[in-house]
């Protein structure tokens, strides 16, 4: 059985022509990694210092799909992926996006925390704050516990790995540009409603699910660092004896 060959890119976002010092050897070692890969033919290194990030974000995709590329992987400049080196994020992603390729379009991201060390992923809630179905954010809890590749509908964007046929088209469904947009509270546009990355992972997740397949997956064994004025981590699942210990208790 002839294995099929992939390209794939790599897309940087390093603002202000800066970014973390892991990172950069980060990036070095997937590059190692993906030159030697079997199944990956061509490895592209891409990046852009410019704003809004939507606009570069849906550049990328452009770039992309005008080079041939197959899989395309974008990481932010304040990202430090693989918390566990045992379980480094691109190679997982990438086997289990190529054991899909037959199946369905996939989109893979690896898990991290906001600034206020909330999960910056997102599920469907029924019967949440007045609204019959409501999206919401996974707790601290529920990302401490998760294990294993699972599906997450709604995606942040700080290291993930994309299949360009939802760009491009896969059983004649694609998604539509502009791809990465901002949705606001009102007409003036002086609060936004949601961010680029929900608003992408969420209109691809709803698109496909029309076709009867799921798209959007977190790899939860793979967490990385979201480095803001703190580094923020993977949450604790914490035990009653794990409380008994940290407030003192016997």
């Amino acid at each position: 059985m002839i294995e099929r060959k992939f390209k794939m890119m790599l897309a940087r976002f390093p603002y202000g022509g800066q970014e973390r010092t892991e990172l950069i050897d980060w990036t070095a070692q997937v590059a190692a990694w993906a030159t030697k890969h079997p199944q990956i033919e061509k490895f592209v290194l891409w990046h852009v210092d410019d704003t809004p990030v939507t606009m570069c974000r849906n550049r990328a995709v452009k770039e992309a799909i005008d080079g041939g590329i197959d899989v395309l992987v974008m990481v932010d400049s304040d990202m430090i992926p693989d918390i566990d080196p045992t379980h480094p994020f691109l190679p997982s992603a990438f086997k289990f996006l190529v054991s899909r390729w037959d199946t369905a379009p996939t989109l893979i991201a690896a898990p991290y925390c906001m600034q206020n060390g909330n999960p910056a992923f997102g599920r469907w809630r029924s019967e949440r704050e007045g609204y019959p179905i409501k999206a919401d954010l996974f707790t601290r809890e529920e990302a401490a516990a998760s294990k294993g590749i699972g599906p997450a509908p709604l995606l942040a964007t700080g290291l993930i790995m994309m299949d360009l046929r939802i760009f491009t088209g896969w059983k004649e469904t694609k998604l539509l540009p502009p791809w990465f947009d901002y949705e606001w509270t009102d007409e003036y546009r002086t609060h936004k409603g949601s961010t680029e990355d929900i608003f992408f992972s969420r209109n691809v997740s709803i698109l496909f699910a029309g076709l009867g397949v799921e798209t959007n997956f977190v790899d939860w064994d793979s967490w990385a660092w979201h480095m803001k004025t703190k580094p923020i981590g993977k949450p604790t699942d914490l035990s009653v004896l794990d409380l008994m210990k940290l407030i003192g208790g016997r």
